[in-house]
């Protein structure tokens, strides 16, 4: 699944900087979805509490990291760093330049 920016709490987190959290995506009115990204959250037995974080390198968003949580207090489920094609993803320094990141 690829979340696009805004969307979501990935996507949230992407757009806005920052880390965002919920403790329900599926009640969580401040989250927005596409219809082909709430039908794969609801396959399966998927987290329904999220954390995202980005990941900022040289003033840009390169990524984020996701994890979630089912409900009841259960230990946190999954942990992924999500780099989707999303624009301005920075470049890597060349080995030379390697020490001043």
């Amino acid at each position: 699944m690829v979340l696009k920016p805004g969307e979501g709490v990935g996507g949230r987190a992407f757009a806005e900087r920052r880390a965002v959290s919920t403790e329900d995506w599926k009640v969580d009115p401040s989250l927005r979805y596409r219809p082909e990204t709430v039908a794969a959250l609801e396959e399966g037995d998927s987290p329904r509490a999220f954390v995202a974080v980005p990941i900022i390198i040289r003033d840009e968003v390169f990524g984020v990291l996701l994890g979630g949580a089912r409900p009841a207090g259960a230990s946190l489920s999954a942990m992924s760093v999500c780099c989707p094609a999303w624009p301005r993803r920075p470049r890597w320094p060349s080995r030379t330049h390697a020490s001043t990141w």
